[in-house]
């Protein structure tokens, strides 16, 4: 690929920000902001909606969330990545931490999205229920944050018809010390 194709954002919360038991909250408003890494593109603005990050063009792209917890030991931590398009809105990512008996429980997800319109955007939303207020690391680009990238295409390509697969797990368990063949199911 050339660097002149290249489109792309890379954004961490700017400092750890403290999230209510069973409360979802939006990052990047008025909930912590999103501190840039590099924008190529201007796909995030500051100043005016900043919980949004922007598709600048139609197309595909991979999105990568991670996020990172204090430690505490009871209920799960979530973080998902919303995509509004058309009015209308869809959870397109989600990541859930279920043990989080060890120090500061971190994951990191992705997928690939397909924006159908020049004003399709996502938001950012974490959750977590461990009995009280919880935080959510921020900070440094190694806490939580997020990473969208354009994926390049033939410039035929019309149709949103490209081959698509999620790896299957739920009947294949993956020892951490041998070699395991994944499942895909498109």
């Amino acid at each position: 690929n050339k660097a002149s194709n290249f489109f792309g954002i890379k954004a961490y919360l700017n400092a750890d920000l403290n999230i209510s038991n069973n409360s979802a909250t939006v990052l990047g408003d008025s909930s912590g902001s999103w501190t840039e890494v590099y924008d190529v593109g201007t796909w995030h603005d500051a100043s005016t909606n900043p919980d949004r990050i922007n598709f600048p063009t139609i197309g595909y792209y991979l999105v990568n969330l991670t996020h990172r917890w204090a430690i505490n030991s009871t209920g799960h931590r979530e973080i998902k990545a919303i995509h509004h398009s058309g009015g209308s809105s869809s959870d397109i990512l989600l990541d859930r931490i279920s043990d989080v008996g060890f120090t500061t429980p971190y994951s990191t997800s992705s997928t690939v999205v397909y924006a159908s319109t020049a004003s399709d955007y996502i938001t950012i939303s974490a959750y977590q229920n461990s009995g009280g207020t919880l935080s959510l690391e921020g900070g440094t680009d190694e806490d939580t944050s997020i990473t969208i990238s354009r994926l390049d295409h033939a410039v035929n390509n019309s149709s949103t018809a490209i081959a698509k697969a999620r790896l299957s797990t739920a009947t294949t368990a993956i020892g951490h010390n041998t070699e395991t063949a994944l499942t895909f199911n498109t």
